[in-house]
């Protein structure tokens, strides 16, 4: 189960936190490896995966400035760095941004996972391996973005550090457009707990004549078991035998994914 945070009065547009632990001077640096961190102090890298595998890392990083200089440089188009500006910097804006969760409902029937498998590459993205795990890491996300609400990771010239101002939300939220896709982005934003899977257990749902395309599976005991559980093409246990493991199953990795 995904958690979002409880709202930030200073943060608009809802972007809040569960747990507020950035206070007074930097984010505290707690709960992972680059929990609190900006790019300037750690980054995460590896080797290139390419068809395979490569193990991710978080390590620190020199973190210093380079200060253009139009004289140093002896380029006119780029402003000379006056003297003492240590000491008179000040923040003009300090706003947080959060772009493209694409949260899916992977299970959803509208999926189009199969056109992945056209040779073409047409529409190679229509699937992602990582997407049953949206909902996690955007969690994430929006918890980073709050540990730096209450102060600026950068000082100002008299030592303060200026206080989140406001957040904007850009890029598409819910992957497919859907209702629940959209209701999960809102909770996770405004605080609360969602379970991402989309099974109906509720028998009425199940009414063949409403929803045609549940006329082969009865709402039995076992049935509805399943509709808590993931259901698609990631879990080789709903296959038919002999079919094609052209997607990754992280249960049986086989194919492709083998190694």
């Amino acid at each position: 189960m995904a958690t979002g945070g409880r709202r930030l009065g200073a943060v608009v547009l809802a972007l809040a936190a569960l747990l507020v632990l950035a206070a007074g001077a930097q984010a505290t640096h707690l709960l992972s490896g680059v929990a609190g961190h900006t790019t300037l102090e750690r980054v995460v890298s590896g080797a290139d995966p390419e068809d395979g595998y490569a193990t991710l890392d978080s390590h620190p990083v020199d973190g210093s400035y380079l200060v253009r200089d139009g004289a140093a440089e002896s380029d006119p188009a780029i402003p000379d760095a006056q003297q003492g500006r240590e000491g008179r910097r000040r923040s003009l804006a300090y706003f947080g941004q959060l772009t493209d969760f694409q949260i899916p409902d992977e299970e959803s029937p509208a999926r189009v996972e199969f056109l992945d498998q056209d040779p073409s590459g047409f529409a190679a993205s229509a699937w992602r391996p990582q997407e049953a795990l949206a909902a996690f890491t955007i969690d994430w996300s929006i918890r980073q973005v709050n540990l730096f609400a209450g102060a600026s990771p950068v000082e100002q010239g008299d030592g303060s550090r200026a206080p989140m101002g406001f957040a904007l939300m850009t890029g598409d939220q819910a992957d497919s457009m859907q209702r629940n896709e959209t209701e999960w982005v809102r909770t996770l934003l405004e605080g609360g707990h969602i379970d991402p899977n989309s099974g109906g257990t509720d028998p009425a749902d199940w009414d063949p004549l409403d929803q045609p395309s549940c006329a082969a599976y009865p709402p039995t005991a076992a049935n509805r078991e399943e509709a808590t559980r993931y259901t698609g093409v990631q879990d080789y246990d709903d296959y038919e035998e002999g079919a094609d493991p052209f997607f990754y199953d992280p249960d049986d990795p086989r194919g492709r994914w083998s190694d």
